[in-house]
């Protein structure tokens, strides 16, 4: 003879649905976390993607220069195919380190970066500079984070490549290396070149493709 739910006793809630909730919680939790550790990580979108970066002012890292401003990222006479980076960075963090050596590279080549400094002392940024080089045109010293809170950053390092008017094409997460740069970064600026009117087959495929390992 074969149980029917209806056949529960008055009140009693059968032990398949006693147990439903618990059970559909706990496939919620499977998901999230197949998503969470199984997904890229680098890959995560920035809600500015296709849009400019809200407006900042950052004090210089150096007195000696100017502040860092969204404005900056918009620049008309940026060369480099019209690109921009800003990467955040700071001396207490070692995947900066490891990625140095490529914006190095890249800066060689006349791609214009920028660098959000993200609460570092000043004596320390410097000093990592000193022993490292400095590929930054600017940089901006975000001693309390809140800017990069206003960005959304994700963690340290992670980069913001924009468009010549400002606009992010994508962002980041985690050390830049040359696999990255060449098979994730330039297609979306050959793709921001097509959609802009310009002929990515224009551009020579030795320009901005990093041919060495530079990782440090």
């Amino acid at each position: 003879m074969t149980a029917r739910m209806s056949d529960a006793p008055s009140g009693e809630t059968p032990g398949l649905l006693r147990w439903l909730p618990l059970a559909l919680g706990l496939a919620l939790f499977v998901l999230f976390f197949i998503g969470l550790f199984m997904g890229d990580p680098t890959r995560l979108p920035s809600a500015y993607e296709g849009n400019r970066l809200p407006a900042f002012s950052l004090p210089p890292l150096d007195e000696a220069e100017t502040a860092l401003t969204a404005a900056d990222l918009a620049a008309t006479d940026l060369v480099g195919d019209n690109i921009a980076l800003l990467n955040v960075w700071a001396s207490w963090c070692a995947p900066c380190r490891n990625e140095h050596p490529l914006l190095m590279a890249l800066a060689g080549q006349g791609i214009a970066i920028y660098g959000l400094n993200y609460k570092d002392s000043e004596n320390a940024a410097r000093g990592f500079l000193a022993r490292l080089g400095n590929p930054y045109r600017k940089i901006g010293a975000d001693r309390t984070g809140r800017v990069a809170i206003d960005l959304g950053v994700y963690g340290v390092p992670e980069t913001f490549v924009l468009a010549a008017d400002g606009t992010v094409l994508t962002r980041h997460v985690g050390p830049l290396s040359s696999e990255i740069w060449n098979n994730d970064i330039l297609p979306l600026i050959d793709k921001a070149m097509l959609d802009s009117g310009r002929d990515a087959g224009t551009r020579d495929p030795g320009k901005m493709r990093i041919t060495d390992d530079v990782s440090g």
